[in-house]
Order: structure tokens, then sequence, then C-alpha cells
């Protein structure tokens, strides 16, 4: 650290001193997602002191984005998020590195991006993103810190490590796909919950007790209702279960692969083995491949929630084998 007395304020705090004011430095934290929660999160997190930052972002910024993204500009237009962020954080603490990733966090990347952390954070808005990063946490041993906001509502939650996974507390997927862009979102309820989230992840690294894994806070900002809840004793999934997000680098040629997309919406597939499926052929798929329950059937779309509902059909009937691609994801 060049220049200590900027954290003065903070220091002086009988949880914190020079002792943790370190510890920030040293921490290495993984953001995955520079929108609307990370434009509140990365300012309190660089602003603390946070030595190394790594952030996952593969978007553009749209000017729909700035009502509630408030670290952009109308200048940043069409520029990447994540290296908009890495300029903007760097010139607020040049004690902080920011790394930025102009990707996405897939199945084939997720190891690589979690390995060097000491926690990971998901600002994604995304359903698969969250489910592969929670799988891998909880098999690396490395704490999560997810939120999530829609409409009014939001919470947060620290899984994983000395926790149960996200797996634990939302063992299925939702079965719509519900997000900002659907359903909107104010930009109030993202910065109060984003602001919580980077309170979590400063407990954590600063060994705050109570230990923040295993708690989650919500917010409902029609009423202005805070919430919170102890998960520290959900089971996990038995390993059966679930059901894995891969990569199509993971597919082998003895699966059998559906795509849930319709012809207007994905007129050539990407993978050309795979077949076209429709909601309402389920069953009926399910019933003539029902000599073939051990071999792995391979469900795909776009978010991922469609091929989910087709999987959990035919986990229920009996296939043992089966696993998940999300195309927003991979």
């Amino acid at each position: 650290m060049k220049n200590l007395s900027r954290y003065n304020q903070q220091i002086m705090l009988p949880e914190i001193g020079e002792e943790g004011q370190a510890l920030l430095h040293c921490a290495h934290v993984l953001i995955i997602g520079a929108g609307g929660l990370s434009s509140t999160l990365l300012p309190i997190l660089t602003g603390a002191g946070i030595g190394t930052i790594s952030l996952y972002d593969e978007d553009h910024v749209e000017e729909k984005n700035l009502h509630r993204q408030t670290l952009f500009t109308m200048n940043d237009i069409n520029h990447f998020k994540a290296k908009v962020a890495a300029t903007r954080l760097e010139s607020i603490n040049p004690d902080c590195k920011i790394k930025p990733y102009i990707q996405r966090l897939t199945p084939a990347n997720v190891a690589e991006a979690v390995a060097p952390a000491d926690i990971i954070i998901d600002a994604a808005d995304n359903f698969a993103v969250t489910y592969i990063l929670s799988d891998a946490c909880l098999d690396n041993k490395k704490p999560f810190v997810s939120a999530s906001v829609l409409g009014l509502l939001g919470f947060v939650g620290c899984f994983c490590n000395e926790a149960p996974s996200y797996r634990a507390v939302f063992p299925s997927l939702p079965s719509q796909a519900n997000s900002c862009s659907t359903t909107g979102v104010l930009g109030g309820v993202v910065s109060i919950i984003a602001s919580i989230q980077a309170q979590l992840v400063l407990a954590y690294l600063l060994k705050f007790k109570p230990a923040p894994p295993g708690l989650m806070i919500t917010f409902n900002g029609h009423g202005f209702i805070f919430g919170s809840f102890s998960f520290l004793n959900a089971p996990e999934p038995e390993e059966n279960k679930k059901i894995p997000f891969i990569s199509m680098n993971n597919i082998c040629s003895s699966d059998i692969i559906f795509d849930l997309r319709s012809v207007e919406e994905m007129p050539s597939l990407p993978i050309k083995e795979s077949i076209r499926l429709s909601l309402e052929d389920i069953p009926l798929w399910a019933s003539n491949l029902s000599g073939n329950r051990e071999q792995r059937i391979v469900f795909c779309c776009r978010s991922g929630l469609r091929a989910a509902n087709a999987a959990y059909y035919f986990k229920e009937a009996g296939f043992s084998k089966v696993a998940l691609i999300a195309f927003s994801a991979t």
C-alpha cells in the first residue's frame, strides 16, 4: 500500500486496524458481471482497498443500462463494460489492480477463473452462471456471494466454503426466465442489495464474527422491509439429483442432445447432432428413450431454464445421466 492515510477512517475502526487493511490489500476478489450490482459493488470494494479484482463481462455499455449502472456515462456507450470499469476504478484507487476479462464465465473457464481468488462474487444476472459458479466454489471450497434483484425485490447470500451451496437453498432452477430485461428493476433497490453484497465480502475478508457464510438477506423496496435468515443447516442435494451445466467441449459422441429452441428463435442449431425438442414433446421422447436410461441426455437452450425443465422430467422418469447447456453461458 503506497498511501495508508487514504484508509484512515476505516483503519480507526477497532474491527479493522492496520492488520485488517493489510488483509484487504492482499485479497484477490473475482467478480462476474459489470452491470447494475457491480456499479455500486466495485467502487465500494475498490475504495476499501481490495488489492486485486478480476472482472469478467463481455457486454458493451448501452444507453438503457445507465439508469442503474451508474459507473458508466453516455461517453462509454458501445465500449466494453469491463474495460471502462477497470479504467475508472484504477483512477479512484491506484492501489487496486483491476484485471478485466472480456469474456463470459462458462463451464470451460470457471475453474481457471475461480482458482486464484479468495472470494467469488456473482453479479451476473444469469441463472446458469450462478449455478456454474456455486458448483465450482463448492468443489474448490471457495466462499461465494451471490445477489439478485428483480423489480423491487432483492436478496444476497454467502454460500459454499463454510456454508451450504446455492443448490442447497435453491435446488431447482426457476420455471420462468424473468430478468431485469423482461420484468424491470429500480436502481435504488439494486444499489441497496449491492451495498450489502459488498459488506458481506468485506466482513468475510476481515474475519468478522459472526462470519457471513450461511446468511441470506432480503429486501422489499415497496414496503422498505428487510429480512434475514440462516441456511447453515440446509442439506446439499444428493449427487445423483444434481443436473450439471457443461460446455460444448464436454459433449461426447454417445450423448443424445436436445435443443429446446424453436426454428424462429434459432433457425440453425449450433450442435449439428442435436434434435429440436418442444416442451410438449418431452413426455413422448422420454417414453421413446426409456430403453436408453444409462445414456447421457444433454438439453440445450439460451438461458438453461427450458433445458432444465426438460431435464427434471427425464430425471423423474429414471434417466440417471442428464446435463445442461446454456448458450448464454458457453
